[in-house]
């Protein structure tokens, strides 16, 4: 199973299960059921509307103008 990092205690343990059509991260139990993936930098983060951008990469393209 590929591994991703956490949106909430950002170690890498976080899978997709399946059978509950979710992720779950094995270090902090935490499930979520709406995480995108990051169009820069491909790690999963919980949106807020139609965000494609997770927030540290957005800050990362702000702070380059």
């Amino acid at each position: 199973l590929p591994l991703y990092e956490c949106p909430n205690c950002e170690e890498e343990q976080l899978v997709y299960d399946e059978n509950n059509r979710n992720y779950i991260c094995f270090s902090c139990g935490q499930r979520f059921d709406d995480l995108t993936f990051c169009c820069e930098c491909g790690k999963p983060f919980i949106p807020k509307e139609d965000e494609i951008i997770c927030p540290e990469c957005w800050r990362e393209k702000l702070e380059k103008e």
